[in-house]
């Protein structure tokens, strides 16, 4: 057999290897479950779990899976062993169960209290990350917009006479310096969606800070919303941990009143899309890694 003739049977049993590899996979991944959810959950989540297979992420894993079964085909058996290990960490981390239980553990840290049970504020405080700016340069609520919805609400059932919101620009050097303006911080979006709910200016509070512990700093100036008063602090519950944690330690006195939470329901139904890997899951598991990281070094 010629060189040429090598080459070629041995390109042709690459290109098989990958048939195989995507058969074998498809047939696993997608064919099985969507017969599975179809006869078990319906159309809807059969609808659900196509949808979820040509996402980026799943996609992703897909490919990696085949990889590491061509690789392992033509006797390369440690780099299909690493291959496997890493899609098996990204599936892992990336799928709702696995992403819900880290939550369910991380958020239990703050007892959670119904809005029955709370008594009056004098001052509500919320900390900045729940607004954004819309292409038209209006504000906007966004995922994390419950921590100024939850202050609204606690205005208008009588729980808080007064609301303070958060939050400032970062300070650029350089060609971006001056770049910022009022309407780019947390704290004046907030301010302008309360007017929009029917909270008076007079009732709300302004303060800066570019992140979690310089706010934190900022509301320790102002003795007068917390000291010998009723005050409490409204962040994500995620966030509310390490919230505390700055605000225990410069002698804060308000109570945690957690918001956003990403905590699913207990009576939240399981189907085999939630097995699947997603990219929004591994985000939130960032998220959460960021707050464990701040907490090492006391941030």
């Amino acid at each position: 057999m010629t060189q040429t003739e090598v080459t070629q049977a041995s390109s042709k049993a690459y290109v098989f290897h990958w048939f195989q590899a995507a058969l074998i996979c498809g047939c696993f991944l997608i064919a099985l479950p969507v017969a599975l959810s179809r006869g078990f959950f319906g159309k809807s989540a059969m609808d659900k779990y196509l949808t979820s297979t040509v996402q980026p992420m799943f996609l992703l894993c897909f490919v990696l899976l085949c990889l590491g079964f061509v690789l392992f085909r033509r006797e390369q058996r440690g780099p299909a062993t690493v291959v496997w290990l890493i899609v098996a960490s990204i599936w892992f981390i990336s799928c709702r169960l696995v992403r819900d239980e880290i939550y369910r553990r991380w958020e239990q840290q703050i007892p959670f209290t119904s809005l029955e049970e709370l008594k009056p504020y004098d001052y509500v405080v919320v900390l900045g990350g729940g607004t954004g700016i819309r292409p038209d340069g209006f504000p906007q609520f966004n995922e994390a917009g419950d921590r100024a919805a939850l202050a609204a609400r606690l205005y208008h059932r009588g729980l808080a006479k007064h609301l303070v919101t958060t939050g400032g620009t970062m300070r650029m050097k350089g060609s971006f310096n001056g770049g910022f303006q009022e309407s780019d911080t947390p704290a004046y979006q907030t301010a302008v969606l309360w007017n929009e709910l029917g909270i008076p200016a007079s009732v709300v509070e302004k303060i800066g800070g570019e992140n979690t512990i310089s706010e934190i700093k900022e509301l320790a100036q102002h003795t007068e919303w917390w000291a010998e008063k009723r005050c409490a602090i409204i962040t994500s519950a995620y966030h509310m941990p390490r919230a505390m944690r700055l605000a225990k330690q410069m002698g804060i006195q308000a109570d945690p009143i957690p918001a956003h939470f990403r905590t699913p329901s207990k009576n939240q139904p399981i189907t085999l899309e939630d097995f699947l890997p997603k990219a929004d899951h591994l985000s939130d598991v960032h998220d959460l890694f960021k707050e464990w990281t701040a907490g090492l070094v006391g941030r």
